[in-house]
C-alpha cells in the first residue's frame, strides 16, 4: 500500500513538473503574436497619417506617388508649414493666402497646388513688373526661398527647365545649385532684402547662374556649352492682330543674322525703282543699299 502511494505521488509530480513548462511556453507565444499585431495596427495607423500628410502637400499627386518617402514627407510638410508662415508675414493683413476651414476652400485632389488654394491682393504682386500675374509665369516654374535661402517652395514645371524633381528640391539650400563664385552675389542680394523690412513693393533684381541637370544629352559632350535662359510668358487673352498696318513709306524686308537679304516685297521694288535691281540683291548684305554716312549706325544696332 505504501509503494503504490509513493508511486501515485512520484507520478502527479512528473506530470505537474512536464505541463507547467508547456502552458509557459504557450503563454509566451500569444504574448509574441499579440506584440505582433500591435505593432502591425501601430504600423498602419502611422503610414495612413502619412498618406493623409501626403495628400495635403502642395505636390503633383501623379508625380510624388513613386517618389514619396516617409523622411521627404516630413521635410516637405515642414517647408510647407514654413512658407505658410513666411506668406502670413509678408503679405498685407486683409490678404489670406490659406483656407481657414475646409468649408472655405476645400482642397484639390488632383492638383494640390499652394497657388490654387491662395487667396493673392493686387498690392502683393508689387514685387515684380506692373505687368506681370505670378499665376501667369506657372507654365514656366516658380520657387520661394526664405532669409537663409532654403527651398521653401518650387513648382512642379520646375523639372521642365531645371532637370531636378521639387520633391528633391524643397527643403534643400538653394547655394547648392549655384556656382561658387555667385555665391557672395546672391547672399549680399538677400541680405539687402532683408534689411528693407516688410516693405513688399520695394525689389531688387540681381543675376547668378545655376547648374542645370540637363534632361537630353548629347553625344558630343566634350564640345557642349551651357545655355541660360530667362523669360516670362504671358497668355494672350484678347485677340489682336497679328500682321501690323504699314504706311505707305514703309516696306518689309527679311534678312538672316549677318543682314543677307532673303526676301523683298513689292514696296521695295517701288523705292528702288526698279525691279531688276531688286532682284539682283537677294542673297546679298544689307549695307550695300544703306547710304555710306548711316553704316556706321546700323553696324552698332547690328552688334547690339
Amino acid at each position: 500500500m505504501v509503494e503504490f502511494l509513493a508511486a501515485v505521488q512520484v507520478t502527479l509530480f512528473i506530470s505537474k513538473n512536464f505541463r507547467k513548462p508547456t502552458i509557459k511556453f504557450l503563454s509566451m507565444d500569444r504574448k509574441k503574436e499579440h506584440s505582433r499585431h500591435l505593432a502591425q495596427r501601430r504600423r498602419n495607423l502611422e503610414n495612413f497619417e502619412y498618406e493623409n500628410l501626403s495628400r495635403v502637400l502642395p505636390v503633383h499627386q501623379a508625380i510624388s506617388g513613386s517618389l514619396l518617402n516617409k523622411t521627404k514627407i516630413l521635410r516637405l510638410a515642414a517647408n510647407y508649414l514654413k512658407l505658410k508662415t513666411l506668406l502670413h508675414s509678408s503679405l498685407p493683413e486683409n490678404v489670406t493666402c490659406m483656407p481657414k476651414s475646409r468649408e472655405e476652400k476645400q482642397y484639390d485632389t488632383k492638383r494640390n497646388s499652394l497657388l490654387s488654394c491662395a487667396k493673392l491682393h493686387e498690392s502683393a504682386f508689387h514685387v515684380f513688373e506692373p505687368t506681370v500675374k505670378i499665376l501667369d509665369v506657372i507654365d514656366g516654374f516658380l520657387f520661394c526661398l526664405d532669409e537663409a535661402a532654403t527651398l521653401l517652395y518650387a513648382s512642379e514645371t520646375i523639372s521642365i527647365g531645371f532637370g531636378l524633381s521639387q520633391i528633391n528640391l524643397i527643403g534643400n539650400s538653394f547655394l547648392d545649385y549655384l556656382y561658387t563664385s555667385d555665391h557672395d552675389i546672391f547672399c549680399n542680394f538677400l541680405h539687402h532684402l532683408k534689411n528693407m523690412g516688410s516693405n513688399i513693393a520695394a525689389h531688387r533684381l540681381t543675376t547668378v547662374e545655376l547648374n542645370i541637370v540637363p534632361i537630353l544629352r548629347s553625344d558630343n559632350s566634350e564640345n557642349s556649352r551651357v545655355v541660360g535662359f530667362a523669360g516670362i510668358a504671358i497668355p494672350l487673352l484678347f485677340q489682336m492682330q497679328l500682321s501690323p498696318n504699314l504706311n505707305s513709306r514703309s516696306f518689309v524686308m527679311m534678312a538672316d543674322l549677318d543682314l543677307t537679304i532673303r526676301y523683298m516685297c513689292d514696296e521695295t521694288k517701288k523705292y528702288l525703282k526698279c525691279s531688276n535691281i531688286a532682284s539682283k540683291l537677294i542673297g546679298t548684305t544689307l549695307y550695300k543699299i544703306i547710304h555710306p554716312n548711316d553704316i556706321y549706325i546700323v553696324r552698332q544696332l547690328h552688334q547690339e
